[in-house]
Formats: structure tokens, sequence, C-alpha cells
């Protein structure tokens, strides 16, 4: 047995076939096969490197040339930075950071940071968050002092009704933010996202994805995302699954993520679908975890779609 083979059977043994990690192949791979199953060499290589087999794995399954321009000969480390966040978000997100960094932390604008300290903690500060307010992140850059960031956090905000929570679903979706796995994955690309603006394809670099990213911009995209407002009664809860959606008795897509908005007193959701039914105003058919509703493409955000709350 070759090493190949002896290294494939131990990983096997240890993670059970079912287990590897079913990676998207290269063209170099080529394909392991077992009874009624195939597994491809990259599979394999990740769950080997799982293992500490890395230099093994490095030259057992990639010729030299081909590492080498895997690794552009640099010497790198990967490791874990020590930094934790913290978010401190809502209306009175301002007040509270104003009184823990002073006034001039107003001047910070909407996705820009700064290293701060507070009482010697340090920290990174950005206008950032994922609540469609106004808001902050903090990056606790020492983590051994995270329990005296947050009881300074909570002591200063007690006056104006500072609470521990979570990000809110619904918030979140009449914001329009995107949440990974259900809105994207690793399948969706940023043209079927709306997030043209963000992909430069003109810079030299030749980064990871750009001929993907080409390709793609030529031949154009054969699925969408876009906002619905469902309808029937408020939904109970926000789904926990894929709803599909119809037209004409044709499933041309799926509800990604869908919640009922008190504000706005309608079901909204997110929802990717054919690039042929995407047209704003076009009526399409869900099945949701009641039973079949009639739902509307409109426009995203459905709540503050110029963003003025939190670029205030």
């Amino acid at each position: 047995m070759s090493i190949e083979e002896d290294l494939v059977e131990e990983v096997i043994r240890i993670y059970g076939y079912n287990n590897i990690p079913a990676l998207t192949p290269t063209s170099q791979d080529k394909m392991i096969d077992y009874p009624n199953n195939k597994k491809s060499i990259y599979s394999i290589k990740s769950s080997l490197v799982n293992l500490g087999y890395n230099e093994v794995v490095s030259y057992s399954f990639i010729d030299k040339e081909t590492e080498e321009k895997l690794h552009s000969n640099l010497d790198v480390i990967i490791k874990e930075p020590d930094v934790s966040p913290v978010q401190l978000q809502g209306p009175k997100s301002g007040e509270i950071m104003a009184a823990l960094f002073g006034e001039d932390i107003a001047e910070l604008k909407y996705y820009w940071l700064r290293e701060l300290d507070l009482d010697g903690i340090p920290l990174v500060v950005s206008r950032t968050g994922w609540s469609s307010e106004l808001g902050y992140e903090l990056y606790l850059q020492d983590g051994s002092r995270g329990d005296e960031l947050w009881e300074k956090i909570m002591a200063t905000g007690k006056p104006l009704g500072l609470k521990p929570g979570h990000t809110s679903t619904i918030r979140r979706i009449e914001g329009g933010m995107l949440s990974y796995h259900a809105d994207a994955d690793i399948s969706t690309n940023p043209y079927e996202l709306g997030f043209d603006r963000l992909v430069s394809l003109d810079i030299d670099a030749n980064f990871i994805g750009k001929t993907a990213l080409k390709r793609i911009q030529n031949n154009g995209i054969s699925r969408k995302q876009i906002g619905l407002i469902i309808g029937g009664d408020p939904l109970l809860k926000p789904n926990t699954s894929f709803w599909p959606i119809k037209k004409d008795g044709i499933e041309v897509g799926k509800v990604t993520s869908a919640v009922y908005s008190p504000r706005l007193k309608q079901n909204i959701a997110l929802a990717i679908v054919a690039i042929e039914h995407t047209d704003i105003g076009s009526e399409l058919d869900v099945t949701t975890s009641s039973g079949r509703a009639k739902a509307k493409i409109v426009e995203r955000p459905f709540y503050d779609p110029k963003k003025q709350i939190t670029a205030a």
C-alpha cells in the first residue's frame, strides 16, 4: 500500500467515510473510488491537514511546481489574533459612546474605525454593526480585560436603559442585511446579491476568484436576490427552512429569510429567484410553514433604504 493509500485509509478510519469534508475539487484532483462512492484527493487532503500531515500531503498530492505557485514561496504563520468583539447598537448607542470616549467619537464616520483605549483597555472601535441601527463595534485587544470592559459599558449605559441582548432578526431583514448560510453561502456570488459595486475587476492584482467573476460578469447571472412582501396572516416566527417559490406552478426560487415586521405591519422576506422573475411588482406563490401565500416583489431594504439611521 502506498503512503497516499495508507493516509487515506487513516482518514476514513478516524472520520468515517461520509464525514470527509466534501470540498470543491480542483482541476488536478483525482478520484478515490470506494464502494458506491467517490471522494476527491482534495477532500482527502483537507482531512489529512486536520490530522497534522501537512508536509506529507503537500508533497504527496501536489507536484513541486504547483506547490510553489500555491505558496508563492512565502513564509507565513496563520494564527488567531487576541481580539474579542462586542457590539453596542441602538438609537442611544451614540450617547453611551460619548460618555465612554468623549464627544469627538461622534466624528467617527460610518464604516470607519480608530484605535482607542478606555482607562487603559486597548480597543479598535468601528462605526459598524449587524443591526441596521446606529451602532458601534468594540474589538478588545486584551482578552484578560473582557469583564472589566463589559462592566464599564453596562454601568455607563444603565441610565439610558442599556440591556444585553441578541441581534434582531426583524431589524436585520427590515434593513436587508444578509445572514450567511441563509441568504448567502458558498454557491452564491456578489452579482446575484446586488454587490456589483463592491467588485473591481479592473485592478492589476490577480486575486482568487477573479477569472470566475469575469466570466459571471460577461455571461450574466441566472438568479438574483429580491425582497418580498408575503400576504396572509402575520408570521408567528421566522422561517427555519427555505420556502419554495413558484410561478405558474413551476418552482423558480426560494425564500431565505422571512419574518413579520410590526413596524411595517407586513410579512417581509429575502429570497433568491430565477432572473426572469425578478421584476419589481411581479407576483409569485410562496409555500410558507402555514401553507401557500401570494407574494409581491418589492425594493430592498424594506426600511430606511438610504441607511440614514446607521450613517447618521
